[in-house]
């Protein structure tokens, strides 16, 4: 049944999602040390532990969910289409923003 969670694409698709998630994970401790800032020491130290744990098991569920949403064929094509529509938006809001903000010369 979930045979295609294991074979050799998949779990090496898998451990890049993961090992970029994780490079990119240090926004984490920011936002837990924030969090905990303000608590008593023991309160911290028991705050922190969960942040992590909390952290470290969403990104991997979110990681396998990615992986397998990648797989649907035509999906990461819309996903472009999408973003590249998106970026074309927010660039047509900051064009005219500038030229709102900025005086006309005569």
């Amino acid at each position: 049944m979930l045979d295609f969670l294991f074979t050799g694409d998949a779990l090496w698709a898998l451990a890049q999602v993961i090992m970029i998630d994780l490079v990119l994970a240090g926004d984490n401790a920011i936002v837990i040390g924030l969090a905990a800032a303000g608590l008593p020491k023991e309160q911290r130290n028991k705050a922190i532990f969960v942040g992590i744990i909390a952290a470290t098991v969403l990104r991997i569920l979110f990681a396998s969910v990615t992986t397998q949403l990648l797989q649907i064929l035509g999906l990461l094509l819309v996903g472009g289409i999408l973003l590249c529509g998106s970026a074309g938006r927010c660039g047509a809001n900051c064009t005219t923003e500038v030229t709102r903000e900025r005086p006309s010369r005569p």
